[in-house]
């Protein structure tokens, strides 16, 4: 999981607020640009965040429980050994992220 953000203070919050993740310079600046920071975090470490973050989020919250529901079953040594429901995530993953109307199922939690 990734926040970008011109606002190098905002995301350095982000890392203080939440004890995990990192911040690095993603864009420099320019004459025309301000340069862009982004915060990046772990599914490990984003999974128990996200879940105490769930019930206030609206935009991206399909994502979200994607995210939390891939953690939830790859600690199953048995779904974890089978990539293809994996692939499926990615698959639902790349859709949601992709830019335009969406065309996914709802999500079910397993």
């Amino acid at each position: 999981m990734n926040v970008s953000n011109t606002d190098l203070t905002l995301l350095n919050w982000i890392v203080e607020t939440t004890g995990v993740g990192s911040v690095n310079k993603q864009r420099a600046e320019t004459s025309t640009k301000r340069a862009t920071f982004q915060w990046n975090c772990s599914v490990a470490a984003i999974a128990p965040l996200l879940e105490q973050m769930i019930e206030f989020m609206i935009v991206k919250r399909d994502r979200a429980e994607l995210i939390i529901d891939y953690w939830a079953r790859i600690q199953d040594p048995l779904l974890k050994a089978d990539k293809s429901w994996q692939l499926e995530y990615r698959d639902k993953m790349l859709r949601l992220n992709k830019r335009g109307p969406k065309d996914v199922d709802h999500i079910e939690q397993h």
